[in-house]
């Protein structure tokens, strides 16, 4: 989540999403969900004009909720927040790669987990340097 500075964080908890950016397979750790946790309006388009069946189902309940929930034919958001989500867990990850050694040493735990850690971090830094945006749906989120 974002801590106000802009900062991406990771997290294994539940995270309520408006959608997701992309999966990225890092090298020590596997597959990682980048989901869009906030977003702000930046551009929307005027309401689609209406169609001849919605003024001909205007009399109906249906015709009249349609032609009142008209949707703009653009909504155009700009990422606030994003969250960088592990598809494995810790454990699997472990064994899940492959090793160079049967055994693995504590030296060479500690030397994968700096090597993940920077690789989340040149993750982080890549996203803090741009602005994103995504279209809604026109059917809704």
């Amino acid at each position: 989540a974002d801590d106000g500075d802009g900062n991406v964080t990771t997290s294994t908890s539940f995270v309520p999403i408006e959608g997701i950016y992309g999966v990225y397979d890092l090298p020590c750790s596997g597959p990682h969900a980048v989901l869009i946790t906030e977003s702000e309006e930046a551009y929307t388009s005027p309401l689609t004009p209406r169609s001849s069946r919605e003024d001909n189902d205007d009399d109906d309940a249906e015709g009249q909720a349609v032609a009142n929930h008209r949707r703009p034919l653009l909504e155009l958001r700009r990422v606030k927040s994003l969250e960088i989500v592990p598809l494995r867990d810790h454990h699997r990850r472990r064994h899940d790669r492959p090793s160079t050694s049967s055994v693995l040493t504590e030296g060479h735990d500690e030397e994968q987990l700096a090597e993940e850690a920077r690789q989340l971090r040149l993750l982080r830094n890549s996203f803090k340097e741009h602005d994103f945006y995504f279209i809604v749906p026109r059917n809704g989120w």
